[in-house]
């Protein structure tokens, strides 16, 4: 998986945070202390070091979320938008976008169905032309 160096360095900072819970009351108390072992691909890295946090994200991080909203829709005066609300892609002639990237947030449940959705609207749409 490839990320950015912002994605790198919001997970290298959960890192930290996720290290640091072992000094609070409650994990003491619990006897709960961080496991120092390095994950296989960074042992090259001593352990806690900047370094290797970052590889440990981009060899171990993966969303548990199904991913949304990296073609968002819009109008074509919006320097972000990607796509129109016929799913058309601007400025590439005969591509459309029908998945969860046209949609602006992860929906609360299940994007199989949203996706559905948007695959019979573009269906519809295409059937019209």
């Amino acid at each position: 998986m490839i990320y950015s160096e912002r994605d790198v360095d919001i997970g290298v900072e959960g890192c930290k945070f996720a290290a640091r819970l072992q000094e609070t009351k409650v994990f003491r108390e619990a006897g709960i202390t961080l496991d120092r072992t390095s994950l296989a691909g960074c042992t090259d890295f001593e352990h806690g070091t900047v370094e290797n946090r970052k590889c440990t994200v981009r060899l171990w991080l993966i969303s548990l979320y199904h991913l949304a909203g990296t073609c968002k829709m819009g109008p074509p005066g919006d320097p972000e938008a990607v796509v129109n609300s016929e799913l058309k892609v601007f400025g590439v002639k005969g591509l459309r976008v029908a998945h969860a990237s046209i949609m602006p947030y992860v929906v609360s449940g299940n994007t199989n169905v949203h996706v559905i959705m948007i695959s019979e609207k573009c269906s519809d749409l295409l059937k019209e032309e």
